[in-house]
């Protein structure tokens, strides 16, 4: 998985490090980034998606 998420940005991959793998909150991700609550909710949404549509093509073996 950790070889999936480093094919996406350096920014999509901070956020999902901080709040999948290190299970940091909404409101704490927000304060260590310096952004508001809400980015951190969109580009949350986004990075994700972004790792999706890379598990589909790249590692298809995560869908599993």
């Amino acid at each position: 998985l950790w070889q999936a998420v480093r094919h996406l940005p350096h920014s999509d991959q901070e956020i999902i490090y901080l709040r999948h793998f290190l299970e940091v909150s909404e409101a704490e991700a927000s304060e260590v980034l310096g952004i508001a609550l809400g980015t951190v909710k969109s580009r949350t949404h986004r990075a994700l998606a972004k790792l999706k549509n890379v598990i589909e093509q790249e590692f298809p073996e995560l869908k599993e």
